[in-house]
């Protein structure tokens, strides 16, 4: 059952984003511009839903492939798309490489740590499983391999409203991307910083080993988490709620266990400030009761000099229309159902005040307000 409700909700999700699915639909109307971009699959269902929105009403068609934000970033310099949607931020380096690339926040999520246990008891309607952030570095070290570890079963018969559930002699198959990604990126900064256990610290991909499982999307992890009974994964919240999926309530810095919800997001961004070019890092905050362990923005990313690659006045101005339809009311009010979090109201302002940097051939683009139907 799990299995036949992951895959056909999460091939829903797969077909409403704006690259293919099939044979595409003969349009109803023409479009007047066309942008493309490349980026996050663990933006996934923020950019099928939302940019397929933009689409319907503004006539402006946009072509974006969800692969990796890394392969976004490298898109973006080589000036191959107009925007990259990430979760991941330019390096130092890359950035006195690139000082023309902005980044613009326009939403925020938290990873998520889902598991398949077929035993009664660990449903999405049960108590869901409580760890601290040094068992989940002992389980991706490789050191805890049991579902029924005696250090999981005590945090457990401690923190969990069920003291009495039998948890199974399975072994806890782990699940995670075979590709540099900016997720393991935002899980691993996490564990550095609160995990005693956890030796590899930040990377963009853990080390492979024949006791996991790998594959290259978000979405290709959560459907072989559906397969296969004792996984664990890292994903999305929207991925764990919409298909009865139960995810790991984590201890944060203040002690309170939770999941990576909109709520707890938000948290986070409300405890952290702004900084000049807005990479900012969420994970692990040390203030914060209901803070999220692990998030992160997604960003919009542009070139600051919209007048490149043989890219038309028109064009820049649409870019810069779209991303400040994102950044409207309206638009991060449609961010909740996707289990994503709207910007609070400092870090909306510094993406307003960055999007007002872009220029065609050094003059300014001043954004034009599209309405976009309800």
């Amino acid at each position: 059952m799990l299995k036949q409700q992951l895959n056909s909700s999460l091939v829903l999700i797969l077909c409403v984003i704006v690259t293919n699915c099939g044979a595409p639909k003969r349009p109803t109307h023409t479009y007047k511009s066309t942008l493309t971009g490349n980026g996050s699959s663990f933006s996934l269902p923020l950019s099928s839903l939302l940019f397929k929105k933009y689409m319907q009403d503004a006539s402006i068609k946009i072509d974006y492939t969800s692969e990796n934000s890394y392969l976004g970033i490298d898109a973006l310099i080589n000036q191959e798309v107009d925007f990259t949607l990430s979760v991941a931020t330019l390096t130092d380096k890359q950035v006195k490489q690139n000082p023309d690339i902005l980044h613009i926040p326009v939403a925020a999520a938290s990873i998520n740590f889902a598991y398949n246990i077929p035993n009664k008891g660990f449903s999405l309607s049960d108590d869901p499983i409580y760890l601290t952030p040094d068992l989940l570095a002992q389980i991706l070290n490789r050191q805890i391999t049991k579902w029924n570890d005696p250090k999981i079963i005590a945090i457990n018969q401690e923190a969990a409203i069920t003291k009495d559930r039998v948890f199974p002699d399975l072994p806890i198959v782990l699940i995670q991307r075979s590709t540099n990604s900016a997720d393991t990126d935002l899980l691993t900064k996490f564990l550095t910083k609160s995990a005693p256990s956890w030796k590899h610290g930040n990377i963009t991909k853990l080390p492979s080993s024949d006791s996991v499982m790998e594959r290259k999307t978000t979405l290709e992890m959560m459907q072989l988490l559906s397969q296969t009974p004792g996984a664990l994964t890292y994903t999305t919240m929207i991925y764990g709620i919409q298909n009865n999926i139960p995810l790991i309530r984590v201890k944060n810095y203040l002690g309170v266990y939770g999941r990576g919800c909109n709520f707890r997001t938000l948290e986070s961004m409300k405890v952290s400030e702004t900084n000049a070019d807005n990479r900012v890092d969420l994970t692990y905050p040390h203030e914060g009761r209901e803070a999220a362990v692990a998030s992160g923005f997604s960003y919009i990313l542009v070139k600051k000099e919209q007048n490149y690659n043989t890219r038309t006045k028109e064009q820049a101005q649409e870019t810069v229309n779209f991303i400040n339809w994102l950044l409207s009311p309206s638009a991060q009010r449609e961010l909740e159902p996707l289990f994503f979090a709207s910007l609070t109201p400092k870090f909306r302002n510094a993406a307003k005040k960055t999007l007002a940097e872009l220029t065609y051939d050094g003059e300014p683009l001043t954004p034009e307000i599209i309405e976009i139907k309800k």
